[in-house]
């Protein structure tokens, strides 16, 4: 269960950061970087009171819940070295 849990956490986080780049990239104002900063800021208290919370209240092992976090980052290190790009093709 904590393994779903983290990979949950961590695929949510990477798809709102997925979304903060994309709006930051098609912006055409000039205060991008402070927006990029605080919702960067705020995406990260999000996850520690979410993680806060799971660990509090429901029964599950912590390094089952670590594993579950380092999947989203492992696959994306994984996808770079390979060179494959996000619409499944090799470069």
């Amino acid at each position: 269960m904590g393994y779903v849990i983290g990979g949950g956490i961590a695929v949510a986080n990477l798809e709102l950061l997925r979304q903060a780049v994309a709006r930051t990239l098609t912006s055409q104002t000039k205060r991008v970087l402070p927006r990029l900063v605080s919702g960067s800021l705020l995406r990260f208290l999000g996850i520690g009171i979410v993680l806060f919370l799971v660990l509090k209240f429901l029964p599950i092992q912590v390094f089952g819940l670590a594993l579950g976090l380092l999947v989203g980052p492992a696959s994306l290190l994984a996808a770079g070295f390979s060179g494959d790009d996000d619409m499944g093709e090799s470069a």
